[in-house]
């Protein structure tokens, strides 16, 4: 997914066990994914390709993603992160839709 220019949107919350994804639609072709928690130096990387691929299951190919952990599983980080992809989408002009049947979002 590409977009003209830029969007953002949240999702999640800091409690235990969950995350808050903030999320910068933009029109490059690079993600940048940061996390930031007390386990970052043991599950941030097993985080960030949990993002990637749920961001390339969502055809999303330009964003800046913060992504603050306290022990999100897996499935909660994919659920943030479209949650949040679909905040953004309520915040451009632009209508993306995700398609439960294809994992992926249309245009």
């Amino acid at each position: 997914m590409t977009k003209d220019g830029n969007s953002t949107g949240q999702a999640g919350t800091l409690e235990s066990c969950d995350c808050r994804v903030i999320i910068e639609i933009n029109s490059g072709d690079k993600l940048n994914i940061e996390v930031e928690g007390p386990m970052k130096e043991v599950f941030g990387e097993a985080i960030k390709k949990v993002a990637t691929a749920t961001l390339s299951r969502l055809n999303v190919v330009g964003a800046n993603v913060k992504i603050m952990d306290r022990g999100a599983l897996d499935y909660v980080v994919e659920a943030r992160l479209e949650a949040a992809i679909g905040a953004a989408d309520k915040s451009s002009d632009t209508n993306f839709s995700i398609d439960v049947d294809k994992g992926g979002l249309n245009d």
